[in-house]
């Protein structure tokens, strides 16, 4: 792969004999597993104790971690309820605001997405450093992410609550015409008038073709 070629092409360069090809997969092991190390030090240092103590709470927590993964259900106000518990929880962690201040956001990525596909058993099995590092990614980027859901979900359910009102309201202004006697003929003249005379006020165009009907709308 390209870590093959990149160690050959650095061999050479450095005037060294490159590994058999045997050997090229247990060296590029051993160097990724000292880059994570190193790069999970330096994260849990950032961290600190008390993060990394609300860390392993979370993945003490049954069904905690589960409900943070989790996308968000059907449109309407459980789901919405339930994204801010999860917006509470993932903030209450409290992750220092520049714990991947310097880091890729591609490698920021790749740690949450490999924390997304893990089970609590194999977070146990991880080295804490490497453990609190994944744990971090996770919760970095979830509260990033369910924030943005939460916006979308406000703004859905805004729209749906506007088109209930309008079709609500709607529904009581054909109740109205329906209870006036001879109400088609008094709303094909109120479209008429409407029609006919679009630029002037509707009190003085409308309401005379329909009478009843806007009688009973001005008193609504």
């Amino acid at each position: 792969g390209r870590l093959g070629v990149a160690l050959r092409r650095r061999c050479r360069s450095e005037g060294v004999e490159p590994p058999v090809e045997a050997q090229v997969e247990r060296v590029i092991g051993s160097a990724l597993r000292r880059h994570e190390t190193a790069f999970a030090k330096q994260i849990v240092g950032r961290l600190g104790s008390e993060v990394c103590a609300a860390l392993q709470a979370l993945l003490e927590s049954e069904g905690a971690l589960a409900e943070v993964k989790a996308d968000p259900g059907p449109l309407g106000l459980d789901t919405l309820l339930s994204e801010i518990a999860k917006l509470t929880t993932v903030r209450a962690l409290k992750l220092p605001q520049d714990v991947f201040a310097d880091v890729s956001a591609r490698l920021v990525a790749a740690w949450r997405s490999r924390a997304a596909r893990m089970f609590p058993s194999d977070f146990a099995a991880c080295d804490e450093p490497v453990r609190y590092t994944l744990l971090a990614a996770l919760c970095w980027v979830r509260q990033a992410e369910i924030t943005d859901e939460l916006v979308g979900l406000l703004v859905d359910l805004v729209q749906k609550i506007n088109a209930r009102a309008e079709a609500r309201a709607e529904k009581e202004l054909l109740g109205d015409l329906v209870s006036v006697p001879g109400k088609k003929g008094i709303f094909v003249k109120m479209v008429t008038a409407a029609l006919d005379h679009p630029d002037e006020v509707v009190r003085q165009v409308v309401c005379p073709a329909g009478r009843r009907p806007c009688a009973s709308l001005s008193r609504s």
